[in-house]
């Protein structure tokens, strides 16, 4: 048995075992995050994810068939989540579904928590005594080891938060490794990855790509540095607001580390905006990019105002005014397939409240990308949107001198702000 794997006679802290491979891969992740590189270990959300299971060592064998030493009979993905349940803290995605509350339809979402099956783990999650907590949670997981090599069903132990403090919480049943795109990932892999990034972004401009839960792929720019922020927005205050609701640097520490994201800047993001806060699931990164130029092109532009404005031109609009609209939004990129038949032909007249409706659905779904692909469409597009600006100092007379009376139009819009 190869002795950079052995937990056994080693300290233990909140991470799990402080064991030589976890040495190993916390240098060899922040290797990855210096270089740009995402990561996983086994399932990806992404073909451009490194998987971990992939590292050859000099003999030249990849560290997936090492962890078949302990499990014989199991695949490398599920020997790995095995080795790392049993002796670390975990991040866990398993993939379910969502049924919206407004529509009825189910979304494809995921169940995301932390969890660990070493009673070790998860005594330094209370901050207990030892004795106790084996006495109260040890039963929960004492078959893990019992448990034949290729069962994919283990004990665990999901580590929460309240009020209180920290928690831990028993499942009724084991869980199923072998769910599709389940991904199990040591949290000390995680930690240096982020911890690494947001060394860099301290001094530097990042362009972050990832992909969000409802598989859409986004790209963002980060920096945590208040000067260079300050040099681009030219406003302290909104970069002291910025920075005062991002990431700390104490990943442990963080309210939402279970949820497998970060709150940084978005560099570019509106001053308009609240905080100009997104964040980054970083377990779904899949490529950063260091010192890039950002795109300040909508820092004065209020997106949240958007699909408003959008609606408030619509409904001026003539039945032909609004065909020739979409004819020309579909040509420059727009997904309206769902009004459409296969050969071309829309499903049924398409009006106003037909696009107001559908411009909710893609907001809802895109929120930032949609609302700055529909901005640059609308600016550039004065035939229909003649004086929009996207600035929040008001609609343009053409636009106040609607149907709607200036003042419920801005009655409107302050409800929106």
């Amino acid at each position: 048995m190869s002795s950079i794997f052995d937990v056994a006679d080693v300290d233990f802290d909140l991470l799990g075992a402080k064991n030589d491979l976890r040495a190993v891969l916390e240098d060899y992740v922040s290797g990855l995050a210096e270089k740009g590189i995402g990561f996983t270990v086994g399932n990806s959300v992404d073909k451009r994810q490194f998987d971990l299971l992939k590292i050859k060592g000099e003999s030249g064998s990849a560290l997936g068939e090492k962890f078949k030493e302990f499990y014989p009979y199991a695949g490398t993905r599920l020997a790995a989540s095995k080795y790392f349940l049993r002796s670390f803290m975990c991040y866990v995605e398993v993939p379910t579904y969502r049924v919206e509350r407004e529509t009825g339809v189910k979304r494809a979402s995921f169940d995301k928590f932390l969890a660990t099956s070493s009673i070790e783990v998860a005594n330094e999650w209370l901050g207990g005594v030892f004795e106790e907590t084996a006495e109260k949670y040890g039963k929960s997981i004492i078959m893990f080891d019992d448990i034949e090599s290729d069962d994919y069903e283990v004990p665990i132990l999901k580590l929460g938060s309240n009020k209180m403090g920290n928690t831990l919480t028993r499942p009724r049943s084991y869980l199923n490794l072998d769910k599709k795109g389940i991904r199990v990932v040591p949290v000390f892999a995680l930690t240096s990855h982020v911890e690494t990034l947001n060394s860099r972004i301290k001094n530097d401009v990042a362009r972050v790509t990832f992909i969000k839960d409802n598989g859409t792929e986004r790209v963002l720019d980060t920096c945590l540095s208040q000067d260079l922020l300050v040099s681009l927005y030219k406003d302290s205050s909104f970069v002291s607001g910025m920075l005062s609701s991002s990431y700390d640097g104490d990943f442990l520490a963080s309210s939402v580390i279970s949820r497998g994201y970060i709150r940084v800047p978005e560099v570019g993001s509106s001053v308009y905006d609240g905080s100009g806060v997104r964040a980054i699931s970083y377990t779904r990164i899949i490529s950063i990019e260091y010192g890039v130029e950002p795109d300040m092109e909508f820092a004065r532009v209020d997106l949240d105002g958007v699909v408003f404005s959008f609606s408030v031109y619509l409904s001026k609009l003539s039945d032909s005014e609004i065909s020739q609209l979409v004819s020309a939004m579909r040509v420059d990129g727009f997904d309206l397939s769902s009004m459409f038949l296969e050969d071309g032909k829309p499903k049924f007249l398409i009006d106003s409240f037909q696009l107001e409706s559908w411009a909710d659905l893609m907001n809802k779904t895109l929120s930032t990308l949609f609302q700055r692909s529909l901005h640059l469409f609308m600016v550039t597009n004065p035939r229909w949107f003649r004086g929009y600006t996207g600035e929040r100092k008001g609609l343009t007379k053409d636009v106040e001198s609607t149907s709607l009376s200036s003042n419920t139009l801005l009655d409107d819009l302050d409800d929106l702000i």
